[in-house]
Order: C-alpha cells, then structure tokens, then sequence
C-alpha cells in the first residue's frame, strides 16, 4: 500500500501543467532598446531581458540571460550577395556589463560602424584583421550624438542619418570615391581625417584589395524642439522579383514629445516634415526612440515612462490620417504588490516602484476566441514609489507608498458611470434587474417603479465624481465632479472670463474627458482617463507604510510600516466605515514584512525581520477588550534562521505556511483548533535560495516559474470554482518589472 500510495504522489506531481498566459511589463527608459524586425516581431529590452510580441496587444516570449540592464539592441536583416533571397539575420545587443556584441555575422563583405559619442562626433569604423578601426569622424553636430541609422539606398549609397541634442539631423551619404571626386585640398590631413570640408575620403580593405569611399553631408533637418533621442529609416521593402527597395522615408524621436516622419519633396529634393503625431500638455516626457513598422505603416514610440505609443496610418485617397493604436505595456520599475478582485477575481491590481497603480483584465471583443489580458486602468499615479495595496472591495483599494505617516485609499470612479448605463437601459424591456444597486428587480413601466432603497443609492450615485485628475504639481489624485467638467468648458469658451477653482484650475486643457471604448485603451486614455478619486487619507504610522491586509469583508484594514524598535512595530486595525483607527497590535520588534487574514476573517497572521511569525484572534462578542489579540507566536527554537518575507493561509485556514530568506518555507498547523497551539506541521522545505513570497492553493504542486529577479508575491486567483475548475491562474509579480499570470492545469 505504501507504494501505491507513493507512484500516487508522484504521478499527481507530474500532472500539474503550467503555461504562461499574460506578461506585463514596460520598455526600459533608455533609447535604443526597441527593434521591430521584418518578420512582424517587435523585441524590446526589458530590465535585464529582452521581451518579444507581435502587435497586437500581447508579448509572446521573455528572454532570459542578460546580467544587467539591456540598454540597447538592434536586428539586422541581410540580404544574400548573389541573386538567391535567402537572408540572414544580425543581432547587436548591449547591455550594463558595458560591452557591445555582434552574433552570427558570416558574410564575407566588411561591415561599417558608426558611433557617436558626448565629443559631438559621428565616429565611423571599418574591419581589418579581425578588428574594428576608426577611419573616420563627422563633425557638425554642437552637442552630445543620441542616435544613428544606416540605410542602403536603391542606386547603391549607403545613408547615414545621426540624431543629437542640440535639435538637429544630419544624414550623411557614403559612396565609392569615382562618384565623388575628392582633391588634395578637400581633405584634411590629421590621425582621422575629420570632415570639415565638402567630402572626405576613408580606405576600406577587403581580400587584400583597397577601396576608397566618399563622405558628403547630405541635409540638415530642422523641426524638433528638444533633444532628438531616436531616428529610424523607412524599412526596406521586398518586390515581387526578391529585391529589395529603400522607400526615402526617415522617423525621428524627440523629448519635445512629438515624433516627425520626414520625407524629400519630389521636385527639389529638399527633406521636408511629412507627419508629425505625439503628445499635448500633460505632465509625462518626450520620447527616447520610434521605429517603423515592417510595412511602414505604422510608427511606434518609447519614452521614459516605459510605454509604448503606436500610430497607424489609415489613409483614404484623399487624405491620409494616423490614428492612435493598441500596444502593450506595464510597470517600469519594480513591482512591490498584487492582489486579485476580491469577489471572484476578474482583474488583477499592482503597485510598483514606479509610482503607479495598474488594473489588468481579460478584454473581450470581437475577433477573439478567447479573452485577451491586457492593462485596462491606471487607477493611482503617485508622487512617491509605491509599496503595498489591498482590495477593499471590487470598488474600493487601499494603498500604501514610501510616504511618511499615511495610508491612502481610493474609491472606484465607475460606480456612477455604470449607474448611468443601468438607468439608461431601464427603457427597455429586457433590462429587469439592476445587480449593482441591489438585488430587487426594476419593473419596467411608463413611470419607473423604483422603491426607497433604490431611489437613494441612485441619488448618492449622482454625488459621485465622474472621474480624477492629477494636479500640476499635486501627490495623488483629485475628484472631478460634473459641475467642474462645465466650469471649465464655461472657461475655454469666454477666455476673458478668469478661471474658477476646481480640480484642475491651473491645467488646460482638462486632463479628465470622458470616453467610450471599443478596444482597451491607449496610453494617453490610461494617463488621463482612468484614475480613480482619492476619498480617504489614513495617518497614524511613524515611518513608511510597508504592508497591508484586509478581512475577507472588506471591514478591517491591517498595515504596518518600516520599524527599527517595538513601538514601531505594531499592527494598526482601521475600520473601512469610519476610517478610524480601531487597536494597535504590539508583537514584532522590527519590520513586519507581510500580514495575512484568513478566509473567515477571524485570526490574522504576520511575519517579520526579527524572524518571528505571530497569530492574533478576533474576540467572541461577550469578550472584552480589544478587538483583537495575541494567541500565538513563534519561539527561539521553533523559528526560522533569517528574515521571513511571506506567509500564506490554506484554504481551509488548518495552516499558514511562512517563507524565509534562509532558504526554507515551513508549514504550520495546530491539534486543537481552539488552543491555537501552533508548530510546524511538516519538515521544512528546503527550496535551495532565499525563499520571498509563498501562497498555497489546493490540489497543485511541482510548478516552476521563472522570474528574471526576486519574486516579491504571489497571489492565486480568487474564483467561486476554483476548488473544483480543473486549470488554476497564479499571478506573480517581481523586481524585474513583470506582472506575470500563469495557467496551471490539472492534467489527472
């Protein structure tokens, strides 16, 4: 029987299934990290990965390896020498550990290097002996060089465009000497041969023959208002015969916030500004790069918020027209939270070092076979980076960030807007039942036939902001109302009239307008259009706040902030209707690290870094006292070595498991439920490294996931079948700025 029950075990092991469902995360906010390659795959540097998606909305790959931060990349399409349209593909990457290399190149031909550096310099290099040698520097730029491009031209003149801060593009064309006759006197002659007259002329040796090529600056391009970060030349094209044609067509990056397509005029050949799209007002940056799309039908930017802004081009025969497009995105800094909709799961929420707070949900539309997970709200932007949050209810979050002293919490702006939707609908006779006011039905009438219940909840709906905004130089979120949205536009049209206080009198035009959508929102819409209205600030903490936890009820509130002595230490219970404080619960000497209530709301559970876990009871009614209380805490000898980062309840809170940074995860449990007399229920697991977030689901073991650095939580998805749905979603979320969703399946 025991080795029955053994093959038993191991054959549940091998039957869990995991597979990689959702990724979101930022580019890094350096220029040159994003390449989109001919094949339809965009890469882009992420943290200390290279991430892979082809539009739209989902990234399909993260590759891992990189030691440090990817800060620039770069695929390189090769056409064959000979007829044949076989290609190659060229890979540059750099990263952190300050090297530049170059993968798979086997063509026999010598390749051309242009660097340019902070001396002002376009600096070109050729290939001899198995090395790379300056032959030659452009002069011309006046302040640091921020980008260059190589373009094959169709009459065989190789382009070179180089971008700089001081507002200004160059494009430079390289050609055999016999096109442009260079004279003794044209050239300067120094180490380099710096260019500073019309031309110049650099050697390049191949098989022991030597041939000479012209330099000439081509044009200068003036538009930009701001550093020029990024230029990218129009793709080549492939024709019908397997050749290839260089379209004249060149993108620029600028931090002035706009992106410029440029294009020479037919008749004079003079480079001209063809499209100009990007951002107005606002409070985010320019941007660091763009790149064309294979086609060339659509432009791609990145900035240093991390995001991606793409434009596709929708012209009609007699206009042609860019319109804002669907990408990915995420976090650009470490994520530091998650937590699920605490109803059964719907969407996911996250904090991170960025100062910013995500909502993810499964977008379902048109086209799609099955849901697609994308970031649909962006409900806090903070002044100060992120720390913890918990769900209160599906419409209500509490968040925490390294701001002294206060906890803060937000209320969902779509409870009017859904409202409004319902009340509209009542004129129909499908519409029977309003599941968001209450659970009575609404009968369809002449005159609606609402009772009290209704009536006043509708009444409070339409005291509800209509959205938030961002003050010019505020710390979080303000409510927009409905009387402020006419203020302003009151304002806009009388400009004579002086401008009235509201949410936002000092910004024009309003960061807040109302929208509907037919596909997840772009950038700008989740900037401006999703924040959620701060009601509450809770202060009480003497340092940063550094956890939170909410009763399964959403009633209670636990946080805790960073501590170095006991009285910091202790627990605060905040009563979610009043907003008061209700106890401090003294048990930990240092940082506690996590808190965790169970599923019935009655014990809470907290871990710290004085390596202690603790165990507090809600009292019975007749009790007196405080509303909770210490029944348990580990001791000297039944604890972990090191720092316990995490802890979980199981489902049936019969155990809580903790995890620790001296490389094991212990379980706990008790004989006697009454006598909380807790002790570990199992031998530690050893998982080999510092063990920093633990959560327990049923039926489910041996599952690996990947993190590129420190997984800082782990959340299983709260739904009303998970117990007996065979495929379970885990959401994870780490240093490496990825919020992660993984299906595990049950394959028995």
């Amino acid at each position: 029987m025991a080795d029955e029950s053994n093959e038993d075990n191991k054959s549940t092991i091998s039957c869990s299934k995991c597979s990689l469902e959702y990724v979101s995360v930022a580019c890094n906010r350096t220029p040159l990290c994003v390449d989109w390659g001919r094949n339809g795959w965009l890469a882009y540097g992420v943290c200390y990965s290279v991430a892979l998606y082809r539009p739209k909305w989902k990234v399909s790959a993260v590759l891992e390896g990189h030691q440090g931060a990817v800060n620039a990349l770069a695929a390189v399409i090769v056409p064959a020498c000979d007829n044949s349209r076989t290609t190659r593909t060229i890979l540059v990457s750099a990263s952190g550990d300050s090297s530049v290399r170059i993968w798979e190149r086997k063509q026999a031909e010598v390749p051309v290097i242009a660097c340019g550096g902070e001396d002002c310099k376009v600096h070109l290099f050729t290939e001899k002996d198995n090395k790379f040698l300056k032959v030659q520097s452009l002069l011309g730029h006046e302040d640091w060089i921020r980008g260059t491009n190589f373009a094959l031209e169709d009459g065989g003149n190789l382009l070179l465009v180089s971008c700089s801060q001081d507002s200004f593009i160059r494009i430079w064309r390289i050609s055999l000497s016999t096109t442009y006759p260079v004279t003794n006197s044209d050239i300067v002659q120094d180490e380099f041969k710096e260019l500073k007259l019309t031309s110049n002329v650099f050697s390049v040796t191949d098989k022991g023959s030597s041939k000479d090529f012209s330099v000439v600056l081509e044009s200068v391009l003036t538009g930009h208002e701001g550093w020029i970060y990024g230029v990218h030349w129009h793709p080549a094209i492939r024709k019908g015969d397997g050749s290839f044609t260089q379209p004249m067509s060149l993108l620029s990056a600028s931090m002035d916030k706009t992106l410029i397509v440029w294009t020479p005029d037919k008749e004079t050949g003079v480079w001209l500004e063809k499209v100009r799209v990007g951002e107005v007002g606002g409070t985010t940056l320019g941007f660091y790069g763009a790149v064309f799309s294979p086609n060339g039908q659509s432009i791609l930017g990145h900035g240093y918020l991390g995001a991606f802004q793409l434009w596709n081009n929708v012209a009609s025969e007699s206009e042609e027209r860019w319109e804002p497009g669907v990408t990915v995105g995420g976090h650009f800094g470490p994520v530091q939270d998650i937590d699920w909709d605490p109803v059964d799961g719907q969407f996911l929420v996250s904090v991170s070092s960025d100062q910013t707070t995500r909502l993810h949900a499964p977008w379902r539309g048109d086209g799609f076979q099955k849901p697609v997970w994308c970031e649909i709200a962006r409900p806090q932007v903070h002044g100060y980076d992120m720390q913890c949050l918990s769900m209160l209810s599906r419409y209500r979050l509490a968040s925490g960030a390294d701001e002294k002293n206060k906890l803060l919490v937000v209320w969902w702006k779509d409870w009017r807007g859904i409202v409004t939707v319902g009340l509209s609908r009542m004129r129909h006779d499908s519409f029977k039942r309003c599941d968001f006011a209450c659970e009575r039905k609404i009968i369809y009438g002449e005159k609606s036939l609402m009772d009290d219940t209704i009536f006043i909840f509708l009444q409070m709906c339409v005291s509800l902001p209509v959205g938030a905004s961002v003050p010019a130089l505020g710390l979080s979120n303000k409510a927009v109302f409905e009387g402020d949205m006419d203020s302003l536009r009151r304002d806009l049209e009388d400009p004579a009239r002086p401008m009235k206080s509201s949410a936002f009198a000092s910004e024009e035009p309003a960061p807040f307008t109302p929208v509907s959508l037919k596909e997840p929102p772009t950038e700008d819409v989740l900037h401006q259009n999703t924040l959620w209205p701060e009601v509450q600030k809770l202060y009480g903490h003497g340092y940063e706040v550094f956890c939170m936890a909410s009763s399964p009820d959403g009633t209670l509130l636990a946080s805790a902030c960073k501590a170095s002595k006991p009285e910091h230490a202790a627990l605060i219970l905040w009563d979610t209707s009043t907003w008061r404080q209700i106890c401090s619960l003294p048990s930990h000497a240092l940082t506690v690290t996590q808190i965790a209530f169970d599923h019935s709301g009655q014990r809470l559970l907290s871990v710290s870094r004085d390596r202690c876990w603790s165990v507090f009871k809600r009292k019975a009614n007749d009790e007196e006292g405080q509303l909770f209380k210490l029944v348990a805490r580990s001791d000297k000898k039944n604890q972990h070595a090191r720092i316990i980062w995490s802890c979980a309840w199981s489902g049936d809170d019969e155990y809580f498991a903790t995890a620790s940074r001296d490389k094991k995860v212990i379980l706990w449990g008790h004989a006697d439920i009454a006598s909380d007399n807790w002790h570990a229920a199992s031998s530690p697991l050893d998982v080999g490294e510092a063990a920093t977030a633990v959560d327990i689901a049923p039926g489910v073991s041996n599952i690996r996931i990947c993190h590129v650095l420190t997984v800082r939580r782990l959340r299983w998805r709260r739904t009303k079948d998970s117990n007996n749905s065979a495929t379970l979603q885990l959401a994870s979320c780490g240093l490496d700025h990825s919020v992660r969703i993984f299906n595990v399946t049950d394959t028995t």
